[in-house]
C-alpha cells in the first residue's frame, strides 16, 4: 500500500517520495452491536445499501469539489484545466511540479523550513516537533485506556496473576525446576 505524503496550503505545497509498505494482518472474529440502520455504515462487515452508497458518494464528491476549487484558486489553474490533469491520475513529484500542482519536491526537513518561512520564524531558530498520535511505551499501550487492547491486557494479567505467580511460588517453595530442551 503506498504511503504518500503531501503538504498543501494556499501559500506553498510540496510532496516527498512514496514508500511501499506491506500490511500484515490476521483474521479475527468480531461481534457487532449496532444502533440504527447506519450503525455499520463504515464497517468492514457489511456493504452499503443503495441509499447509503448514494450518501457516501455525494459526500465524497462534495468534499472533492471543495478541495478542487481550493486548489484551482490557490494555484491559479482554471477548473477545466485542473480537472484534465487531476481526475483520477497519480503523478510523480516531478510531474506534479511540471503540472503546477505543487511548488517543489522536498522532504520533512524542507517542509519544516517552508513552515518556518511562512510563519516568519527565523531559519536558525529551533522549533518543537510534536508527533501525533503521541508515541507510547509498551506498558502504557497495554494498560492505557484503549479498549481495543483489552484482550491483550486480560491475557497479560492472567499470565502474571496465575502462571507467573504459580511458577514463583514453586521456586520459592524449593520445588525442582524442569526445563525441556528440544
Amino acid at each position: 500500500m503506498p504511503d504518500i505524503g503531501l503538504c498543501c496550503t494556499d501559500d506553498h505545497s510540496l510532496c516527498w517520495c512514496a514508500t511501499l509498505t506491506q500490511n500484515l494482518s490476521q483474521r479475527l472474529h468480531f461481534d457487532r452491536i449496532t444502533k440504527g440502520p447506519n450503525g455499520l455504515l463504515w464497517s468492514e462487515f457489511k456493504d452499503f445499501d443503495e441509499e447509503q452508497r448514494g450518501r457516501v458518494e455525494d459526500n465524497h464528491w462534495d468534499g472533492f469539489n471543495i478541495w478542487m476549487n481550493s486548489i484551482s484558486e490557490a494555484r491559479g489553474i482554471p477548473m477545466d484545466e485542473l480537472e484534465a490533469i487531476a481526475m483520477g491520475r497519480v503523478w510523480t513529484g516531478r510531474q506534479a511540479v511540471d503540472n503546477r500542482l505543487i511548488d517543489e519536491i522536498g522532504g520533512f526537513p524542507r517542509a519544516i523550513a517552508v513552515a518556518k518561512e511562512l510563519a516568519e520564524i527565523p531559519a536558525d531558530e529551533d522549533v518543537e516537533i510534536v508527533h501525533y498520535p503521541e508515541k507510547r511505551d509498551l506498558l502504557d499501550m497495554i494498560f492505557g485506556g484503549d479498549s481495543s487492547k483489552s484482550a491483550l491486557r486480560w491475557v497479560l494479567y492472567k499470565f502474571i496473576r496465575e502462571d507467573l505467580a504459580q511458577s514463583i511460588r514453586l521456586i520459592l517453595d524449593g520445588a525442582p525446576v524442569a526445563v525441556e530442551v528440544e
